[in-house]
């Protein structure tokens, strides 16, 4: 009978010590989610900015001022330290999606096979300039879990959508203003 007591407090124990792991895990993620977010909304406001559109990913948040003029991105880097870029809409030449998949080795019983699994979504702004073009992470297999994948490549593909539709919005009112001279 004693046994099945101590059984039943280790077991109650254990469980104690996971919640309490997982409780400040995700108090730590948002504590450092909230400082990208907090970084953003002030550099927005030193530009004299107000952001309209903002989505917070694992290392990086992206947001759109409220005429669509420029794109504000915060990054953190493995250093803690941030990259902070603010880029115009007429200097994005194309924005993509693009889905990088791995090759993982198969079942053994099947000679040669192998599975492909998705590695991660990630949004690429291609530049006018010689500049690099800048890769925006929205999945990551290694992070994300993958029942959040679906909600992640929505966001992906409705900030290419947005980037985009600013970029063509900037070719027509350059065109009409060349034009109109």
């Amino acid at each position: 009978m004693s046994s099945y007591i101590i059984t039943i407090i280790v077991i109650l124990l254990i469980v104690a010590v996971c919640l309490t792991l997982i409780t400040i895990n995700n108090q730590f993620m948002k504590k450092s989610r909230s400082s990208l977010l907090t970084r953003l909304n002030q550099l927005a406001a030193s530009n004299n900015a107000y952001l309209s559109e903002t989505v917070l990913l694992k290392n990086c948040a992206l947001g759109t001022t409220a005429y669509n003029e420029k794109l504000f991105i915060i990054k953190k880097l493995e250093d803690k330290s941030y990259d902070i870029i603010i880029t115009s809409f007429s200097g994005i030449k194309k924005c993509s999606i693009r889905k990088t998949h791995i090759n993982i080795p198969g079942n053994k019983n099947k000679h040669g096979s192998t599975e492909t699994h998705l590695q991660k979504i990630s949004l690429w702004l291609e530049y006018d300039s010689i500049q690099q073009p800048l890769e925006l992470i929205f999945y990551e297999y290694r992070y994300n879990s993958l029942y959040e994948m679906p909600e992640l490549s929505q966001k992906a593909s409705y900030w290419e959508q947005l980037i985009n539709n600013e970029i063509n919005l900037q070719d027509v009112l350059q065109y009409k203003l060349k034009t109109a001279l």
